[in-house]
């Protein structure tokens, strides 16, 4: 058993029962969570800093999270829209390729269109990076996890937490590049938990 992860805690579900004061959405419960990272995981964004928002504003859905009634955001895995309230990542499986793939090719339609588009980003976090006690590490899928804040936080100061976090200790590599990379057949199923953890 890995030492930085919290299995079936009374902390984790203490987290996780806070969501409910303002939510009645069915909640699932989460694999483990984690205080620094179990494997190299990445995440795509159109820019290098933090951008979650408010889901109820529209865009790009990865990136939305739930606002409660307070108006912050609390640490919740879901299976409703959002999943998560934090920022997704994933090791290199298939599913994160095919993410990224996705989203590239919008934005290259975009380009084509003459649409004015942000760049697309492959942020990476080593395994084995700790994570600040401000936020946590949720797995809430087998090959999906989420960084999530500790506490209530309002959407502004997770992202400043978020970019913080990034640039100190995350690598940033355009999309394009991080394809060439990673071709899509040295990728790893989603359910070989043992061979993408070791990465």
């Amino acid at each position: 058993m890995l030492p930085n992860v919290i299995r079936n805690s009374s902390w984790a579900r203490n987290v996780l029962a806070s969501q409910n004061k303002f939510s009645r959405r069915r909640e699932l419960s989460m694999i483990s969570v984690h205080t620094s990272f179990p494997a190299s995981l990445y995440r795509f964004q159109p820019q290098r800093s933090s951008g979650l928002f408010n889901y109820k504003k529209g865009g790009d859905i990865e990136d939305g999270v739930e606002v409660s009634a307070d108006g912050l955001v609390y640490p919740r895995v879901s299976n409703d829209v959002p999943f998560s309230n934090g920022a997704v990542f994933m090791p290199n499986t298939f599913t994160m390729q095919e993410w990224v793939r996705t989203a590239y090719d919008d934005y290259i339609d975009g380009l084509e269109d003459g649409q004015s588009v942000p760049d697309t980003t492959i942020l990476r976090v080593r395994k084995g990076t700790p994570i600040p006690s401000a936020l946590t590490l949720f797995r809430d899928r087998s090959y999906r996890f989420s960084l999530q804040p500790s506490r209530p936080t309002n959407v502004n100061d997770l992202n400043n937490l978020l970019s913080d976090f990034y640039h100190q200790n995350a690598t940033f590599t355009n999309a394009e590049e991080w394809m060439d990379r990673n071709e899509y057949h040295n990728s790893i199923a989603d359910d070989a938990v043992g061979k993408w953890m070791c990465q």
